[in-house]
């Protein structure tokens, strides 16, 4: 094993596989638990890329969606791709984030912002409950507002043909497969493989180069924000890091690398 991170990515199919098979979660067993904090000691996780990397330009995402039809004259997996993307870009979520958007809890009422929620993410798979309400708020420019391209993607998404709700938890996705279940003619909600997938493909139209994946969307846009002069603190509740070393470790590639402000942890409950 290379690292921690390689051995995680193993352990999540072997694990998958008892609870399908078994109907075990391996995650809960105490042994288990202790081996892995045992290797994460020996093999830490280590940032994807060299932190000297400048990462990639996230403003060409939004360069790309301004030359394109408007939303109502897309295609739905058109659609799909250009609210994940400018959602991706405006708040820098993990692709795991994006596959946990929860429909349910969106409130697209108001006139200049919406609110939203996602259900158990990373740091509450232990516990998983919706996280509390964030807001992301409207753009001048329609053709790229990502509040207006999620409207219209939920609007043109809808039941029966789009099963939205979760097999397993009390909520509905937002992003669903582009291409029916062939045994039912049915959508259902998509994972984070596929909102990677769909980021790739973008960023392949824009030139961005393959070594970086369709979750380097979230160092890229965080950098982006801060070089913008979006608060550091800000940055780090949107993007729900607990700290700023966390950040500035493994996916900072600002001009401010590290720079630590003085604000400590941040609150994700």
């Amino acid at each position: 094993m290379q690292s921690y991170s390689n051995f995680c990515n193993h352990k999540s199919a072997v694990a998958k596989g008892f609870r399908i098979v078994f109907g075990f979660e391996l995650g809960t067993d105490v042994f288990i638990k202790q081996w892995l904090k045992g290797w994460k000691i020996e093999l830490p996780p280590r940032p994807r890329h060299d932190p000297d990397e400048e990462g990639w330009d996230v403003g060409l995402i939004v360069q790309y969606w301004s030359t394109q039809l408007d939303n109502d004259e897309l295609s739905v997996v058109e659609l799909g791709c250009k609210a994940l993307s400018l959602f991706a870009v405006s708040v820098y979520p993990r692709v795991s984030d994006l596959a946990r958007l929860a429909r349910d809890k969106l409130d697209l009422s108001l006139a200049s912002s919406m609110r939203f929620r996602y259900f158990g993410t990373k740091e509450l798979r232990s516990v998983p409950i919706v996280t509390r309400q964030t807001g992301i708020s409207r753009v001048t420019q329609h053709r790229v507002c990502p509040i207006l391209a999620i409207k219209a993607y939920v609007d043109r998404t809808p039941s029966p043909k789009y099963v939205r709700s979760d097999p397993v938890h009390p909520f509905q996705h937002v992003f669903m497969s582009q291409v029916p279940y062939r045994n039912t003619g049915l959508h259902f909600p998509v994972g984070s493989q596929t909102c990677s997938r769909w980021l790739r493909t973008i960023m392949d139209r824009i030139g961005i180069d393959r070594k970086y994946k369709g979750g380097s969307m979230r160092m890229a846009a965080a950098s982006a924000a801060i070089d913008r002069g979006v608060p550091i603190d800000v940055v780090l509740n949107t993007g729900r890091w607990a700290s700023w070393q966390v950040f500035d470790k493994f996916y900072n590639r600002s001009r401010l690398q590290s720079s630590a402000p003085s604000i400590g942890l941040t609150s994700l409950a």
